[in-house]
């Protein structure tokens, strides 16, 4: 079985909808976005899951994706939110969201440099004492047509909990949902393009666009060596009066804010024409857990 949509010319769907009703339909739905993902900090910050208003800690009743970061959770508990209606966007929404509040992008390996030549999709997340691997091979998504478990198109995640086997990668075949496979249909038709968002990981960093929002909302770290980036700023002084490059250093001292911010601060607010260039690396970097044959782990690249 494969994904049905592949089937349907969605061009021509989307083209029945003028070019402002998909622009409004769009705009909600940043604000949506932008409203559970404020929901999902505040409540996270006082141990409470966003969705079911219930505490982190507690998994009764209805399976819930808060179950994900309870510490306590066992693994055939778990196994029954994976078996239920969750999804993939779902899922990894949830999962990434949980990582950058924890150290955004360093927590989130999604690199496609080192996707296998097998697999569709693949990436790696940490968030505390927990470590999500997601593996989509070819045939994951398209569906085992000669498997009893996995003719359906599905996914596979494995869980590494305190550094130990929590999950392996063969326990679920944990299904795409009908969502799942529209989106994904829409992607590979062009019509739609997978936006990172609050969940962006190393990949982004990889863009230049996201490398320029980055000084925004970074600050200075109090303990360098746990911080998750370092940034490297070239001032262009050639023209500058020595005491804006003096404001420049004064402010950085003074404040918590990170070189390229203050440029910037200055630039729109005194109308400084600072010029520079900057680039923010992340101070660590961890590897992409891979699926083997038989569904386990193995960080080699081969």
């Amino acid at each position: 079985m494969s994904n049905p949509f592949n089937n349907i010319d969605l061009k021509a769907f989307v083209n029945q909808f003028p070019p402002e009703f998909i622009a409004e339909q769009n705009r909600k739905m940043l604000e949506e976005t932008d409203e559970d993902y404020n929901n999902f900090i505040d409540n996270l910050k006082v141990g409470k899951c966003y969705l079911c208003g219930k505490d982190i800690e507690d998994t009764s009743g209805d399976p819930c994706l808060h179950w994900l970061i309870n510490e306590k959770i066992k693994k055939k508990r778990l196994k029954n939110l994976l078996n239920s209606e969750i999804g993939f966007f779902r899922l990894y929404s949830y999962l990434v969201w949980c990582a950058n509040a924890d150290k955004p992008f360093v927590n989130i390996n999604d690199l496609s440099c080192d996707i296998q030549p097998n697999r569709h999709y693949e990436c790696t997340i940490k968030y505390k004492i927990w470590e999500w691997s997601i593996s989509i091979s070819k045939s994951d998504y398209s569906g085992h047509g000669n498997s009893s478990h996995g003719s359906k198109p599905h996914f596979h995640l494995q869980i590494i909990k305190n550094g130990q086997q929590f999950l392996n990668f063969g326990d679920c075949h944990i299904l795409f949902t009908k969502s799942d496979l529209w989106n994904f249909a829409m992607i590979e038709q062009d019509l739609m393009t997978f936006d990172p968002g609050y969940g962006a990981g190393l990949e982004a960093l990889q863009e230049n666009k996201i490398q320029e929002q980055i000084p925004e909302w970074l600050s200075q770290s109090s303990d360098d060596e746990n911080a998750p980036f370092r940034t490297q700023t070239l001032i262009d002084t050639r023209n500058m009066d020595s005491n804006v490059f003096n404001e420049i250093i004064r402010l950085h001292n003074e404040t918590k804010m990170v070189v390229p911010a203050i440029i910037e601060m200055l630039n729109r607010e005194k109308g400084y024409d600072i010029k520079y260039m900057t680039q923010t690396i992340p101070n660590s970097f961890f590897e992409k857990q891979h699926r083997t044959q038989r569904g386990n782990s193995n960080t080699n690249k081969s």
